[in-house]
């Protein structure tokens, strides 16, 4: 999955949208489920599975993008 929008943040909470690079589904975060650290963007994002057609970044061997956090990493909220 990809992160293509972010819909809402408060602080580093958020909740985004997500595309599929396999099979270009859309899926939403139901509630503030993202988090905005180097850690979800690079192990949590790649791992998320598809709701269509179950594959994963990470699954497939593909290379994720980096993607740059909204806040300096180490800033606390």
């Amino acid at each position: 999955m990809k992160l293509i929008q972010i819909l809402n943040q408060n602080r580093r909470d958020f909740k985004g949208k997500y595309k599929c690079e396999f099979c270009s589904n859309i899926d939403i975060d139901k509630g503030m489920d993202s988090y905005d650290d180097n850690y979800y963007y690079q192990e949590v994002i790649p791992n998320q599975v598809c709701t269509k057609c179950k594959k994963s970044t990470f699954s497939e061997g593909k290379l994720h993008e980096k993607t740059k956090t909204k806040y300096p990493e180490g800033l606390q909220l």
